[in-house]
């Protein structure tokens, strides 16, 4: 997959069916894990390592370096982004 060029058309809480599809556990002391869909139908999200044992937490940081942060969705679904630094 390719992501040059693609387009997000939105970004969403993974539901209990999505957390049972991948036999994740439901600790959501970081946060709801956040999937991002495309315009095309597909879709990426964190994981918490390689083998997609559990799921992460996407990070972000401005491209001076001087602030970041995690982007996770709260219990609604609302996507939030929370700045660590600043």
């Amino acid at each position: 997959m390719n992501l040059i060029g693609k387009t997000i058309a939105k970004m969403y809480r993974m539901d209990d069916r999505d957390m049972k599809v991948y036999g994740w556990e439901k600790d959501f002391s970081i946060g709801y894990p956040v999937i991002i869909e495309f315009t095309d139908g597909s879709t990426i999200y964190a994981t918490s390592d390689s083998e997609g044992n559990n799921f992460g937490v996407l990070q972000w940081v401005d491209a001076t370096n001087d602030a970041f942060g995690t982007i996770c969705t709260d219990q609604e679904g609302t996507v939030k982004v929370v700045c660590t630094s600043e």
